[in-house]
This record gives structure tokens, sequence and C-alpha cells, in this order.
């Protein structure tokens, strides 16, 4: 997932790693596709991490985040 930060504060781009966070949990929570009753299409987010592609931001607070929440 690419996330690109412009004119964001910091606490605007945690509020919205939280929401992402949120999100990948309701995924978690149920099945993609069909025959999810079958126990097919679950999925598992494991080791999440935030890096930097471009620019200098600072991740460090962004991946505590993805270790305390997930």
């Amino acid at each position: 997932m690419i996330y690109e930060v412009t004119d964001k504060s910091q606490a605007q781009v945690e509020e919205d790693f939280k929401v992402i966070l949120d999100g990948l949990k309701l995924l978690e929570l149920d099945y993609l596709g069909g025959s999810g009753s079958r126990g097919y299409g679950k999925v598992v987010f494991e080791d999440l991490k935030a890096n930097t592609v471009f620019g200098n931001y600072d991740v460090s607070r962004l991946n505590e985040l993805l270790t305390t929440e997930v």
C-alpha cells in the first residue's frame, strides 16, 4: 500500500494509519471471495512495517502504531 504524506500533520497521519489498521482488522474478521463459510478466503496481516520511499519522513512512530495496534 502506498500512503502519500504531503501537507498533513503528524497527528493526521497517525489518525489515518489507525483507520487503515481498523480496516485491516475488519478484513481479518471476514473473508475474501466465495466459500468463506467453508474457511476459504481468510486473510491475516502480519509483520506490518512502514517505509519511506521518497523524502525523509520519520516512520518510527507509525511503526510503533503498527506493532501495538495489530
